[in-house]
Formats: C-alpha cells, sequence, structure tokens
C-alpha cells in the first residue's frame, strides 16, 4: 500500500483547499543537486527512468518573509504531488505558524497563479535572459553571447541559501551567459580604437565604443557596464577557493 505524506493527508482530513504553505528556499536545493530530477525554474519532476519514487510540484513560487529574506510558497493541491519521501522534507523546511502568518508571495504571481489572470509584471531574473535573448537577435547569425542558452537557466532566481558560498557561485553562473565574443561585438563597430581593445581583451571598453559610436553612451549605460567588473571580481574568488558557508551578510 502506497504511503500517504503529509499534505496528502491534509487534504484527506480537510478536503480540496488553495491554502498556500511556506517554506524555506533550501527546500529546492536537494531537488537541483539530485540527478533523478528535472528542474525547471518554477517546478520539477523526477525523470522517467528515476530509480524512485515519481514526484514533482506543478508549480512552487517565490515569496518574503515579514524580514524581507525570500521564501518559497505552494499550493496544498500541488504539494501532493510530491513523493512520500519529498512530503517528509518539504514539511521539515515549512516556516512555523507565526512566520507563515506574516509571509507572502510576490506580488507578481498573485493574478496569474491564484486567480488565472495574465501576468502583468515580471521577474528581473526572467527578464535578464529575455533582454539577452534580444541582444542575441542582433548579431544573428552571429553569437555575441557563446554560452546564452535558449530556455532560462534554473540559476537565474533568488539565492536558495543568502551565504557567500551561493552568492559567488551565482556570479560565476551570471558571468558565464554575460560573457561577450568581442570579435562578434567589433563587427559592428567602425573606429579603428577597437583593435587595440581586441588585442587586450578589453571588453568593457569595446562595449563603451560601440554605444559612444552610435551617440547613446550614457551614465546609466556606463553605470551597466561597471557591474561587469564587479560580477568578475566576485566571480574570480569563488573559482578558486572556498567560501565559509555560515550567513554572515545579506546576499541576496
Amino acid at each position: 500500500m502506497k504511503r500517504k505524506g503529509h499534505y496528502s493527508r491534509l487534504y484527506e482530513k480537510k478536503g480540496w483547499q488553495w491554502r498556500l504553505h511556506f517554506f524555506e528556499p533550501s527546500v529546492l536545493d536537494h531537488v537541483k543537486e539530485d540527478p533523478n530530477y528535472n528542474f525547471y525554474g518554477n517546478k520539477f519532476y523526477t525523470k522517467p527512468d528515476a530509480p524512485i519514487e515519481p514526484s514533482g510540484i506543478q508549480q512552487f513560487m517565490w515569496g518574503r518573509k515579514a524580514d524581507g529574506s525570500p521564501c518559497i510558497a505552494a499550493l496544498q493541491p500541488h504539494l501532493m504531488t510530491l513523493s512520500y519521501k519529498d512530503q517528509l522534507f518539504w514539511q521539515s523546511k515549512e516556516l512555523s505558524p507565526k512566520d507563515s502568518t506574516t509571509a507572502k508571495i510576490d506580488r507578481r504571481y498573485t493574478g496569474p497563479m491564484l486567480y488565472g489572470q495574465w501576468p502583468d509584471t515580471m521577474s528581473r531574473y526572467v527578464a535578464i535572459h529575455m533582454y539577452l535573448i534580444e541582444i542575441q537577435k542582433i548579431f544573428h547569425p552571429e553569437c555575441l553571447f557563446p554560452t546564452l542558452p535558449e530556455e532560462r537557466p534554473d540559476f537565474l532566481a533568488p539565492l536558495s541559501f543568502n551565504q557567500k558560498r551561493a552568492f559567488t557561485k551565482f556570479m560565476q553562473d551570471l558571468y558565464s551567459i554575460l560573457d561577450i565574443k568581442p570579435s562578434v561585438l567589433a563587427t559592428k563597430i567602425k573606429s579603428p580604437q577597437k583593435e587595440g581593445y581586441l588585442k587586450r581583451n578589453q571588453k568593457r571598453n569595446l562595449i563603451s565604443l560601440y554605444f559612444e559610436e552610435r551617440g547613446t553612451l550614457s551614465k546609466d549605460i556606463q553605470k551597466a557596464i561597471d557591474i561587469f567588473k564587479e560580477i568578475n571580481e566576485w566571480r574570480a574568488p569563488g573559482a578558486h577557493t572556498i567560501q565559509r558557508s555560515e550567513k554572515d551578510q545579506d546576499y541576496n
């Protein structure tokens, strides 16, 4: 006889409810790291040939605790599709009744996921990927971003663990999709100054020159370009050292 998990028993006891349950964001990490699961950003399922009990969740949502830190929310009917073992794990990560009372889902989920409305906002993480795809089209058939995937990568989401190690890993992954191929960008630049930048692999200067030629280089654009330097500075230590895992400041 198949064992029934915590959320399945709740359903039998209280009937169909659109009740939200809130969880620590670390509830997702074992799924991301387990090769038996396919993870899709806001849902996950066991692979068809996985040697474990079938499991998955149709939809989870990001939210915020009262202190502003992130949390995960899921509707009770969706939690029922988790396996017995996964329901036990999710139950162990559920926020206390007091914290759940003050937690809220991100506003963009309210209409689409609770009331079936069309979304009118998007996550900043979704926007990053969407804009990179549009920029990529400008240079087609060449690839300005050689490692940019067509589908939004799973790491473009709030940090599950609010730690330096998780943050530097995020920066590693972010740099990987933002990294440009200078020779492709140079095809859109006329100035001979580009040759020196190409020779010295000065990508940020090359980007600035691209906008300068078009008369659109502004303080805001230059500030955005300078962010590449900051990402790279965080990225480098993460590639060569093991960072402390304790929560020593707010990396979110």
